[in-house]
């Protein structure tokens, strides 16, 4: 994780932890989650995942925004992305998380 979040590994809390806020988009409002990664990574494949539940199974990886991707200038890239599914709704709380793969 260290190498795909763009973290020093020799640095306790590096602060490159993935965020979560709530952003207002298309007139609704969305849980949207940004994290930095390492830019121009091949090897990497970074899903961003949300759900009603915190069961395993509930989180859809193919239902997500991407707002913006901005080139931080150090090698690292910081990404922000919303859920599909507007808050409020019938599905109550939503759950993010970031599934990476190398």
């Amino acid at each position: 994780m260290e190498y795909a979040l763009h973290s020093d590994p020799r640095m306790a809390g590096s602060g490159r932890t993935p965020a979560t806020e709530v952003l207002a988009d298309l007139g609704n409002s969305y849980v949207a989650m940004t994290y930095t990664r390492v830019g121009g990574a091949a090897d990497l494949a970074f899903t961003p995942e949300f759900s009603s539940s915190l069961d395993a199974a509930g989180f859809t990886p193919s239902l997500f925004a991407t707002i913006s991707v901005a080139d931080n200038g150090d090698g690292s890239e910081t990404v922000t992305v919303r859920d599909s599914v507007p808050l409020g709704g019938t599905e109550g709380a939503r759950f993010t998380r970031l599934r990476t793969c190398l």
